[in-house]
């Protein structure tokens, strides 16, 4: 008989992630088909999103072990109506969150927790790990310093009305994180100077599945779009119709081509300015001609205006910088965040100083006016978007850096 003891599989493991949002929101939003991306190809056996402030509770399974638990708030209607009463249930309503957020941690027998920011989520998901073998980690994807300059009132998380507290908030649950995840090289060093720790910031790029970008370009099916000339070079925008987007600067902009014709403005996306962009534009008898308000459009219908554009104009941008590069179109952006290491002046497109409307107006001009240099423009901007974005290359750095963290003490 052998003495050989066998030695049992090791255990995937499982993640817990916690945002600060909810199932209605993220399908509105058409990126629901992007939480199947978060157990990096099988790295993780099993991954829970949890929304600690969803309207209802519920669970909702997504197939491929992977669920959504809602944490709902399930106030009376009496409290939606008043923000006194709502700051009065408040301590309660974080106080359950946290207590049925870390049943669930223990339940599904998780080993990484990961907020998707630092202030509500990450404020529970701290909470919640206290005292658990558990890996806390919190995320940051956007500069909210920045954002918070660009709209006071609501480009960033506030606490209380408060951006003071919310930053006291950030640097306590940066603090506390056994690592930082940032999506960018120009959020590291935000992170450090918002209280978390150097040795513990990981960078975790934005990954996309490029497989749209790839094969024939459909049809538009969107009823404001299926009467436009296939001949219309469309100049498009597609993102949230926000301030912190710099929304109002496609005015300006639209303006300053008014000399030249067979060209026209999609702009594609809902938000807080949709309603007043859409009445400026109608009352201006220039812009009501040259600019098209689509309002929400889901994701195909995106994919298929960012193929079908002469040029993507996104001043402001994350996920949707990566789609429109990948395109194949030339892109004008402003020089802020990190769209220096995808948009290369005269290389993949046009890099504009914030604010300086009069460069993507004269950038906007010369590819109009030469769309052979459009075209090479872009068809650089597309292989660089393939070499640094794919799902594939940013797989195996993120699953690197998951790995480190579990054997981390």
């Amino acid at each position: 008989m052998s003495n050989e003891v066998e030695t049992p599989a090791r255990r995937k493991p499982v993640l817990v992630f916690v945002a600060s949002s909810d199932w209605d929101s993220v399908q509105a939003k058409g990126v629901a088909g992007m939480l199947q991306q978060f157990d990096e190809g099988g790295f993780f056996d099993q991954v829970i999103f949890v929304h600690p402030f969803a309207k209802v509770t519920r669970a909702i399974p997504l197939g491929n072990n992977k669920s959504i638990e809602e944490i709902g708030t399930d106030r009376p209607s009496f409290v939606t109506r008043s923000r006194i009463i709502k700051y009065l249930f408040a301590p309660y309503f974080v106080a359950r969150a946290i207590f049925l957020l870390r049943s669930i941690i223990r339940s599904n027998g998780a080993d990484a927790v990961r907020a998707g920011e630092p202030y509500w989520s990450g404020t529970v998901a701290w909470a919640a790990t206290r005292l658990l073998p558990v890996k806390l980690v919190v995320s940051i994807h956007a500069d909210w310093d920045h954002l918070h300059g660009v709209d006071p009132v609501g480009g960033a998380p506030k606490i209380l009305g408060s951006r003071r507290l919310a930053k006291w908030l950030e640097r306590f649950v940066l603090r506390q994180a056994d690592r930082v995840f940032v999506i960018r090289k120009s959020l590291g060093v935000y992170a450090i100077r918002s209280g978390a720790r150097s040795d513990d910031v990981r960078l975790i790029p934005h990954g996309i599945d490029l497989l749209p970008f790839m094969g024939d370009v459909k049809h538009f099916t969107h009823p404001k779009l299926l009467e436009l000339d296939e001949s219309v070079r469309i100049i498009s925008f597609a993102g949230r119709l926000s301030r912190e987007n710099y929304v109002d600067d496609l005015f300006p902009i639209a303006r300053g081509l008014n000399d030249l014709s067979n060209w026209m403005m999609i702009v594609a996306g809902g938000g807080p300015e949709e309603a007043r962009l859409v009445e400026l534009a109608r009352q201006d008898a220039y812009l009501s001609q040259r600019m098209i308000f689509t309002g929400f459009m889901d994701r195909d219908e995106i994919f298929t205006l960012r193929r079908r554009s002469f040029a993507s104009v996104v001043l402001m941008g994350g996920y949707s910088l990566i789609e429109a590069a990948a395109a194949g179109r030339p892109v004008l952006s402003y020089d802020v965040a990190w769209h220096s290491e995808l948009v290369i002046n005269g290389e993949t497109g046009i890099l504009a100083k914030e604010y300086d409307i009069a460069s993507i107006i004269a950038g906007l001009r010369t590819l109009l006016l030469d769309p052979i240099l459009a075209d090479t423009l872009g068809s650089q901007a597309r292989s660089l978007a393939f070499e640094k974005f794919s799902l594939e290359a940013v797989q195996g750095i993120r699953i690197k850096h998951y790995r480190e963290l579990m054997q981390s003490r």
